[in-house]
């Protein structure tokens, strides 16, 4: 489209739809999304770069008055009047060719002949590989209508002022001129242009008018009839460049802003008019005197001088008339002006003596002269009280009374101050006092209001004491709360443990149905646990954020991988989608977000019976970046959206409340607790942001929230896996699946072409191989016409060319016919579901060949936290020389030697040069001095810890200008809220928790050191695992079992084992990573117990000595050594012995140290019996 004079981008262009062209190119790319734009009121239609009609809406045949069938043989050009066919294409191309918006004006011709004008905004689109433009027309008339009456309304208002036969302005309040007309630029003499640019406080010729008028103002509000002497420049006056005017000002509206309306009527010559009187007068008394002294005149003399004066009487007698009669007008002005004043002054009289707050004026001698009768009873009850006999404030703390009048007099205003009444009753009463400066009857006063309190103060008391023993009862039953919750987590997290490692086994199918029964009860009831877990927290107000790093695309993902399991079961679509426009990484507390999201989608899975729930994030529309600060908060949306039974306004109007649920049958039907809106409420409210719902039964449900988060610019989000230009056939029944395979595809900057079935998918293919534009990849959704097999993967290749395009396969994730599927000959690839946008592209660049197949996915999920390294094979290491050429040698600072051990072998397995150092004053030597190409520091360690260590890096790589900054991470055995956070705060890139999983650490060397993996070359096959042996001894049945906990060393001791549930000794970690050696491996674990005993003594001595510092660090030390060597239960006990320490809870350390023996002595007594 073009402009009204046929110009692309003419000047004036407006934007009637700003924005909402952006968000309609989505929904036009699609017939169904098409129709959905026929409840929008604004004409849309879509046209070719040559104006023939595509599509269109409802509203745009309205508007014409065309029917659909008429409407859609034509061109934009039968009914725009303004442009040609030509322009319009010209038009059209230029608009596909900036990519960007364009808006304009024009006139549309309806069938009946009548003209319309509009406003349009237009934007290229493209659909179905056609390049289109989508325009959203609006008719103006209406607003051309109102604009021509508002201008005809001001013409007239403006012509009125202009001919006005007195002189008129409107200014500011400040005197700065808006409008000037032309009698008052005639009046003083002046260009109207001088006029406008001066202030009109200048034009007084006697500052004490200005200030009079302002004065009368401020107090009345308006000036009426007051005569003023203004400058004037005009030759002709006779009072040096002065005249005289009677002056009105009236407070107005002019242009959106508060301002004065004045008049200005010449009145010098009646003003004059009296001085002239005045030397009549006594020119006349001159004569006469002259007159009679000179006796000898003659009669004619005579005769003319009595004819004089005659002539002065009588102009005499007429200017004296004149005079009387503006005297007497002036007199009568007064007199209805002074009236007006008396009838105001005694309707406040009367609102001020009726109040319910007393009002008194004293002098600042403290002498009142004014009070209204409440004032008058509070004085005079403490005068009769107290035997005074002076009226005064005493009644009012008198020492308190005499310092605020010391405040008000030295030019301070005195605002409700609360004091106390001097009264003879034992009950105390309250007042608060007012105070302020005025003038009054000529002199300096002190205005006072006092009003009682007393009663609301005693109703605030009350309140206050019932809130305070609210709180007390609240804190009473979150504490009880919290203690039950935790006795009964505890053993329930033995039950789960013992029932999961029991379905490791092998069982009848009947006793499997049953263990399974068992788990699915077992983690019910742990999740309502914690959820009153949370809850009491939340009222004890102990809930502390985190601040840490945290990615979005990460956040959604992985909390749609936990809830897949669910959705699966129950045949839904569970998709999530982090938009590419905003940042990644930022600030906040990824448990408490994914804790929040978690109940929100759980609740979607849980009432949606068939559709699909979508996790979404984007950015809010209230956020508005500041280009200044790039680390400001911004402002995320998270939308949680299903296709479920939706709700009603009553029952939305029941929700986020504690134990609280849509209704009754709700919680038979589908069971919970009700907290969890409540408590995702909270943390929402705890983090700064917002929570909210839109429902219809039947239509599904929308759960939202939006929350402030800082950015990380320093952590630029991944780019996709290389797929740009590759032509992708995509085959997927599912909308929903669709749509999101579409954008993924699109963000990768790939040229899909989306499928809804197998016959569809048929003709795609042919159709390329046709036109000789074959595809370069097929990815197949689940569920297609049925899991497709053999023949029908043989199909897609032989319809696919002489190339056979790769075919990748979308599965569930941890499905068991993920592997059977790996297996089908033609499948290149598989894809999970839920769909990851790094994951997947990645997949279809290997299979695309872009990417080689040994390649790491930087962005692959992380392990379970479990300390199991299989999956992961074996690598040699290049030499020394080339490592350090490439710069991908490592640091490892390590104090602990069975920590040291653990790593290193971890290093040797992932094929990696590393170099170790037993605390941080060794590794900065060895960093000073070698290149290093990623550093992995433990936090606690003598002469100088990680932290340090890291301090000194930083400080040093900034010396030395040209080097490069070393990525560091953090080895720590910290899982206590803040440990992260100070990580990256003191300069450290990222962290590991120990024990650390091979998949982790091999995913910490593919994000910081990605070239480390690529020197690396694999072995042939890793060393198999050694069959378990049964054990030949039957007394060895009496030794601790490696799988349970031993009981606590003291039995009266009523806390629970914090190691409950944590095995004495897995050796599954450090066998795999001692490629299943038995002897390597039973070596290690001796090392590990020599190495710790002396922390566990050291333990014992600091708790004994009262040194809880040193007791922490033994603890800690143990802690992080029996983790990585397995020994579960010691290193979960001296983990919950150091949490306790740090959050400043000694008690519970010192009730517990007492099974830190006991446990250490069970694990070395496994660890002797392999």
């Amino acid at each position: 489209m073009v402009s009204a004079n046929g110009a692309a981008g003419a000047p004036g262009a407006t934007a009637p739809h700003p924005g909402r062209t952006d968000r309609l190119d989505a929904v036009a790319g699609t017939d169904a999304g098409f129709r959905l734009l026929d409840d929008l009121g604004d004409a849309v239609y879509v046209h070719d770069l040559d104006g023939r009609l595509v599509a269109f809406n409802e509203p745009a045949c309205t508007a014409l008055g065309y029917s659909r069938a008429d409407l859609a043989g034509m061109s934009v050009a039968d009914f725009e009047t303004t442009v040609t066919r030509a322009q319009i294409a010209a038009a059209c191309r230029q608009i596909r060719a900036d990519g960007t918006p364009f808006t304009h004006t024009g006139v549309h011709r309806r069938k009946d002949g009548g003209l319309v004008p509009v406003e349009m905004r237009s934007t290229a689109i493209v659909r179905d590989d056609q390049d289109l433009i989508l325009t959203v027309a609006r008719d103006v008339s209406d607003l051309h209508r109102a604009e021509r009456i508002l201008g005809e309304s001001e013409q007239r208002f403006r012509s009125l002022i202009e001919h006005s036969p007195f002189g008129i302005a409107v200014t500011l309040p400040n005197g700065q001129p808006l409008m000037v007309n032309r009698r008052l630029a005639e009046l003083l003499g002046r260009p109207r242009a001088d006029l406008e640019r001066m202030s009109f406080h200048e034009i007084y010729d006697r500052p004490e008018d200005r200030d009079r008028l302002l004065e009368l103002y401020a107090f009345r509000g308006r000036v009426l009839d007051h005569e003023v002497s203004l400058r004037v420049h005009d030759p002709g006056t006779t009072t040096d460049g002065a005249r005289w005017f009677l002056v009105s000002w009236q407070p107005t509206r002019f242009e959106g802003q508060d301002a004065i309306v004045s008049w200005y009527q010449d009145v010098n010559h009646r003003h004059i008019a009296g001085e002239e009187m005045r030397d009549l007068h006594a020119e006349l008394q001159y004569r006469i005197e002259e007159r009679t002294r000179e006796l000898g005149v003659e009669i004619t003399e005579r005769r003319y001088a009595e004819a004089a004066l005659k002539e002065a009487n009588e102009f005499l007698e007429q200017k004296v008339e004149e005079r009387t009669h503006y005297l007497k007008r002036e007199i009568d002005q007064r007199r209805r002006a002074e009236k007006e004043r008396e009838k105001t002054e005694m309707e406040l009289l009367d609102i001020i003596e009726t109040a319910p707050i007393a009002v008194g004026i004293a002098d600042q001698n403290g002498r009142f002269l004014f009070w209204n009768p409440l004032f008058f009873r509070l004085g005079r009850q403490h005068m009769e009280e107290s035997g005074k006999v002076n009226f005064g404030l005493d009644f009012v703390e008198p020492g308190l009374m005499r310092a605020l009048q010391a405040q008000v007099i030295g030019g301070e205003r005195v605002e409700h101050v609360e004091a106390r009444l001097v009264t003879s009753d034992e009950d105390a009463r309250w007042v608060l006092v007012s105070m302020r400066k005025l003038t009054f009857e000529g002199q300096a006063a002190l205005l006072t209001w006092v009003f009682d309190i007393t009663d609301m103060k005693e109703q605030a008391e009350a309140l206050e004491e019932a809130r305070l023993a609210a709180e007390a009862s609240a804190r009473a039953k979150s504490a009880f709360l919290a203690t039950m919750s935790h006795e009964i987590r505890t053993p329930m997290n033995g039950v789960i443990t013992m029932a999961e490692m029991l379905a490791q086994t092998d069982l009848e199918p009947d006793q499997r149905h049953m263990l399974d029964v068992v788990i699915d009860s077992a983690g019910a009831l742990l999740a309502i646990i914690d959820e009153i877990l949370d809850f009491s927290k939340i009222e004890a107000g102990r809930i502390v954020l985190e601040a840490v790093d945290l990615s979005l695309v990460q956040l959604i993902e992985r909390v749609a991988d936990l809830l897949a399991p669910k959705a699966e079961q129950k045949g839904l679509d569970l998709l999530c989608w982090t938009e590419p426009g905003i940042p990644d990484h930022f600030d906040g507390d990824p448990n408490r977000l994914r804790q929040i999201l978690v109940n929100l989608a759980g609740n979607a899975i849980k009432f949606t019976e068939t559709g699909h729930v979508t996790i979404h994030a984007s950015l809010s529309v209230a956020d508005v970046p500041d280009p200044s600060d790039p680390g400001a908060p911004r402002w995320i949306r998270f939308e949680v959206r299903d296709t479920g039974i939706g709700m009603t306004e009553s029952q939305l109007a029941r929700l986020f409340q504690p134990f609280s649920q849509a209704d009754s049958s709700t919680q038979r039907r589908f069971g919970g607790t009700g907290l969890g809106l409540s408590i995702s409420h909270t943390l929402v409210d705890v983090m700064g942001g917002r929570i909210g719902v839109d429902s219809h039964p039947g239509a599904g449900t929308l759960f939202w929230f939006e929350v402030p988060l800082r950015p990380r610019p320093e952590r630029r989000a991944l780019d996709p896996h290389p797929i740009a230009g590759a032509r992708v056939l995509t085959i997927s029944d599912s909308a929903p699946g669709r749509d999101l395979l579409e954008r993924i595809l699109l963000w990768g900057e790939a040229a899909p072409v989306m499928t809804a079935d197998m016959d569809a998918a048929r003709a795609a293919l042919m159709h390329a191989l046709v036109q000789d534009r074959p595809f370069d990849a097929v990815i197949v959704d689940r569920h297609v016409d049925g899991a497709p097999g053999a023949r029908r993967l043989e199909e897609i290749r032989r319809l696919g060319g002489a190339t056979p395009p790769p075919v990748l396969m979308v599965v569930p994730r941890g499905s068991r016919e993920t592997s059977r599927i790996g297996e089908l000959t033609g499948v290149s690839g598989v894809i999970g579901w839920p769909l990851h946008r790094y994951e997947m592209t990645f997949t279809l660049s290997v299979a695309l060949g872009r990417t080689p197949p040994d390649a790491v996915c930087p962005w692959r999920r992380r392990s379970s936290d479990k300390p199991i390294g299989g999956g992961i094979g074996h690598f040699i290491a290049p030499d020394r020389a080339t490592a350090e050429t490439a710069g991908c040698v490592v640091l490892l600072a390590e104090d602990n030697p069975t920590n040291q051990t653990v790593i290193r072998m971890l290093m040797e397995r992932l094929g990696l040069v590393a170099d170790l150092a037993g605390d941080g004053r060794e590794a900065l030597k060895l960093f000073e001095t070698h290149p290093y190409g990623l550093v992995l520091t433990d936090c606690h360690m003598p002469e100088m810890d990680g932290y340090d260590l890291t301090e000194r890096i930083r400080a040093h790589e900034t010396e030395a200008r040209d080097a490069r900054r070393t990525p560091v991470v953090a080895l720590t055995a910290d899982a206590i809220a803040g440990t992260a956070r100070q990580c990256l705060d003191r300069g450290m890139d990222d962290y590991l928790t120990k024990p650390v999983a091979i998949a982790d650490l091999e995913a910490a060397i593919a994000k910081w050191l990605p070239q480390a993996l690529e020197l690396r070359r694999p072995r042939m096959a890793a060393p198999p695992l050694p069959e378990p042996q049964p054990d030949p001894q039957p007394e060895a049945a009496a030794a601790p079992s490696p799988a349970t906990a031993p009981p606590d060393a003291d039995a009266s001791n009523s806390a629970p084992s914090p190691g409950c549930g944590e095995p004495v000794l897995d050796t599954a970690y450090m066998l795999d990573l001692v490629g299943g050696d038995a002897t390597m491996l039973k070596g290690l674990l001796e090392e590990f117990v020599s190495a710790t005993a002396g922390d566990v003594d050291a333990a014992e001595a600091a708790f004994a000595d009262g040194r809880l510092s040193d007791a922490q660090k033994a603890v800690h030390a143990v802690s992080g050594a029996a983790r990585s060597a397995g020994a579960g239960h010691l290193g979960a006990l001296c983990k919950r012995i150091e949490a306790a320490l740090l959050e400043g809870d000694p008690e519970t350390a010192r009730r517990l140290k007492d099974g830190i023996r006991p446990a250490f002595e069970a694990a070395a007594a496994a660890i002797r019996a392999l």
